[in-house]
């Protein structure tokens, strides 16, 4: 992500891939938080830019709990809420945003 993070207007591009079960206008928001997160990262460490992805998309959808992996190798096993997964292409990196249901809340709802 080298030279990605810098104040330039460098447009970010991103490449939402097959795998993605959101909704069209759903990974549309998530595309432009991510190149939002990019641009205001003071750092280049994927660690912290999947913690502002994750952050922007727990404010923007409330409704669980938002996970994001960012990097260019690794492996990943995980359980989601259906029709909430991005898998997406940022540069030489690859980004995974998804929800896992907010247990606490469907605990309250089903009492």
């Amino acid at each position: 992500m080298a030279g990605k993070n810098d104040d330039s207007d460098a447009s970010v591009e991103v490449t939402v891939l097959p795998q993605t079960t959101m909704s069209a206008e759903m990974a549309a928001a998530c595309v432009e938080m991510i190149k939002t997160s990019m641009k205001e990262s003071k750092a280049n460490a994927e660690k912290d830019l999947a913690a502002k992805i994750k952050k922007n998309c727990d404010e923007k959808f409330s409704e669980g709990t938002w996970h994001c992996i960012v990097g260019s190798s690794f492996g990943i096993s995980m359980s989601f809420e259906a029709k909430n997964l991005m898998y997406a292409k940022v540069g030489r990196n690859h980004v995974v945003l998804f929800m896992s249901y907010d247990v606490d809340k469907y605990l309250s709802e089903v009492s």
